[in-house]
C-alpha cells in the first residue's frame, strides 16, 4: 500500500477576485460579428479579472450559409477556452448539439446556432496580461456528407486581457501530481499584490487532507500547502 499513487490537485481560489461576466448575444447575419474581418466571428472580452470566467455567445444563422449544415466541433488555440453548442428556436428554447445522428442537428426553420465561449482565467498564470488575440474554428458539415471534403470552417477570433491584483508564483494551481500514500508532500506558492503591503488570511482548504499555512514575509506572503493522505485512501 505504501507505493500506491493517485493524483491530487488544488485550485487556489482567492476571495478577493471579483465575479465578472460579459454575455452579449446579438444575433449575427451569417457569421459576421461587430469588429470582425469578413466571414469571421469576433468578440473582445476586454479585461478579465484573474480567477473569474468570462462568457460570450456567438449566434450564427447556419441556414444562411447552406441548407442542412450540421455543427461538428469548435476548436481553439487557447487552453483557457471552453465551448458548447446549442440550437435555439425563435421562442428561446434550446436543444443541445450532442453529435449523432448528424441530420438531427441541422438547424430547422427559425433556429440559429449558439456557440457559447467561456474564457477561464484560472487556467492561466496569475499575472497581468496585455490584450491579445486567440483564434479558433467552428466546423460545419452538410448532413448528407460522407467525408470531410465539403466541410465549412468558420474562423473565430477573440481578444482579452487579464488583470491579476494578486500574483501567484509559480502558478495559480498547486498540483501534487501522483502522491505515494507513504509520503507527506508539501508545496510552496508565493503571493504578492499590486499594492504593497497586501495581507492575506485566513487560508482554508475544503479537503481535510490538505493543510495550508500563510507566512507573511516582507512585501510577499508564502502559502505552504501540505497533503496528508487519510488512512482509508487507496
Amino acid at each position: 500500500m505504501g507505493n500506491t499513487r493517485y493524483p491530487m490537485r488544488l485550485l487556489l481560489l482567492l476571495t478577493l477576485c471579483l465575479a465578472a461576466c460579459s454575455r452579449p448575444a446579438e444575433p449575427a447575419a451569417g457569421v459576421q460579428s461587430p469588429g470582425a474581418a469578413k466571414g469571421e466571428l469576433f468578440h473582445d472580452f476586454g479585461t478579465i479579472q484573474h480567477g473569474t470566467t468570462a462568457l460570450h455567445e456567438f449566434v450564427v444563422d447556419t441556414r444562411a450559409l447552406g441548407n442542412d449544415l450540421v455543427p461538428l466541433a469548435v476548436h481553439s488555440d487557447c487552453s483557457c477556452a471552453r465551448t458548447e453548442m446549442a440550437l435555439r428556436a425563435s421562442d428561446g428554447s434550446e436543444r443541445a448539439v450532442t453529435g449523432q445522428p448528424l441530420a438531427e442537428f441541422a438547424a430547422r426553420a427559425g433556429e440559429v446556432l449558439v456557440v457559447r465561449l467561456a474564457v477561464e482565467t484560472l487556467r492561466k498564470e496569475a499575472a497581468d496580461l496585455k490584450p491579445a488575440d486567440s483564434r479558433g474554428t467552428l466546423v460545419l458539415q452538410p448532413a448528407a456528407a460522407t467525408d470531410a471534403s465539403s466541410r465549412l470552417h468558420v474562423p473565430i477570433r477573440f481578444r482579452f486581457a487579464v488583470d491579476s491584483p494578486v500574483r501567484l508564483r509559480p502558478f495559480a494551481i498547486v498540483d501534487f501530481g501522483e502522491v505515494p500514500l507513504s509520503t507527506r508532500p508539501s508545496l510552496l506558492t508565493v503571493l504578492a499584490g499590486d499594492e504593497s503591503p497586501l495581507r492575506f488570511g485566513p487560508a482554508t482548504a475544503d479537503d481535510p487532507r490538505v493543510e495550508v499555512e500563510l507566512e507573511p514575509r516582507g512585501d510577499e506572503t508564502r502559502l505552504h500547502v501540505r497533503f496528508v493522505p487519510a488512512a482509508g485512501d487507496r
